[in-house]
């Protein structure tokens, strides 16, 4: 299977973005996607504002580390332990890590008596969505957008077992993100054993 797939990516005439997802970790589907979309692009020296402006309470929460750190840093402290400082804070912010998130977010709405409010269009079928027309085709920087799902069955387990970390409807949202957009995306799974295999343990 894998010298398959390097044969055909080696046929495409621009490069791919090749998005791998470990289905053996336990994270929300969409906040893992769109962290390994903004890695791949920063890796690559690309604009990421397109992707930036689908998820904009992040900004919002790094913004107000970076003017409010050394007001609060009491605060900081006491979700961060040592590693409290704004540039690695900011940084986690901007790397969407939802963890980092809740806990700035918690220090905001102790500030301001209400929580960060930043309607976004954070979607899998969004960001999939933005990723094929901002950065694919001719005009981009790829031909294609590749997700690479490996332990696909494995996750389906845990999204069944914990929907609410999971994102209840962050796998239809990306089987829908792909199906939309079947000439610049594809997605491939990949599973132990067979798919009823997984079935059947799920409750």
């Amino acid at each position: 299977m894998s010298q398959e797939v390097r044969h055909r990516l080696q046929l495409w005439k621009y490069p791919a973005l090749i998005l791998p997802i470990n289905g053996m970790e336990d994270f929300d589907l969409s906040s893992e996607l769109t962290r390994q979309v903004l890695m791949q692009l920063k890796a690559k020296g690309l604009d990421t504002t397109p992707i930036e402006e689908l998820s904009p309470r992040f900004q919002i929460a790094a913004t107000f580390t970076e003017r409010n750190f050394d007001l609060r840093k009491k605060e900081f402290r006491q979700h961060f332990k040592t590693k409290a400082t704004a540039t690695y804070i900011t940084q986690r912010l901007l790397n969407h890590d939802e963890d980092a998130y809740r806990k700035v977010n918690g220090i905001y709405e102790n500030a301001n008596g209400n929580s960060i409010k930043a309607p976004g269009q954070e979607s899998p079928k969004q960001l999939i969505q933005t990723l094929c027309e901002q950065y694919c085709g001719e005009k981009g920087h790829f031909q294609t957008v590749l997700v690479l799902f490996d332990e696909f069955g494995r996750y389906l387990e845990f999204a069944s077992e914990k929907p609410h970390i999971a994102g209840d409807a962050a796998l239809q949202q990306l089987f829908e993100g792909v199906q939309d957009n079947v000439e610049k995306c594809f997605l491939l799974c990949f599973i132990q054993y067979e798919l009823k295999a997984y079935i059947s343990r799920i409750p």
